[in-house]
């Protein structure tokens, strides 16, 4: 996997899948709403089971309205598009003065391009500008991958 067009400090970049293809990350605005809302109707109950820790998919569609606040310090939030569909989601909250804990979410079709580890690397970057040096996440412990 590669970055393509980005500086140290861009807030967006294109970078390369692992299936060679390209991928667009980037801070998440409020025009967003649409296509994460896709991104989560799209994943399967035990992707979302996996990342929400619940079988219902409304704590997914709830969740959409937390994503979209103001990004700051406490909280960012990128999101992973190709072909202008969205398909991925990586988010940090502050737990302490520098630390954060960070969730992800991937497409289903899109797992195994590397898209959640550039989205991750991404978020680090942006987390070190706020003085967060560690991230933190509980995980289910059935979720290996």
């Amino acid at each position: 996997m590669s970055i393509l067009n980005a500086s140290p400090l861009s807030e967006e970049i294109d970078a390369v899948r692992s299936d060679g293809g390209l991928v667009h990350i980037r801070p998440v605005r409020e025009d967003d709403r649409a296509g994460l809302t896709q991104l989560f109707d799209r994943s399967s109950r035990r992707s979302l089971y996996l990342r929400f820790f619940s079988l219902g998919r409304d704590v997914a569609a709830h969740h959409v309205d937390r994503v979209l606040r103001a990004d700051g310090g406490a909280h960012r939030a990128v999101l992973a598009s190709v072909a202008g569909e969205v398909v991925g989601l990586a988010e940090y909250e502050r737990r302490d003065v520098d630390s954060a804990e960070i969730a992800f979410l991937v497409g289903d079709d899109r797992h195994g391009q590397g898209i959640g580890t550039l989205l991750v690397e991404h978020l680090a970057g942006l987390a070190r500008r706020e003085g967060i040096a560690r991230f933190e996440a509980d995980v289910l412990a059935e979720n290996a991958a």
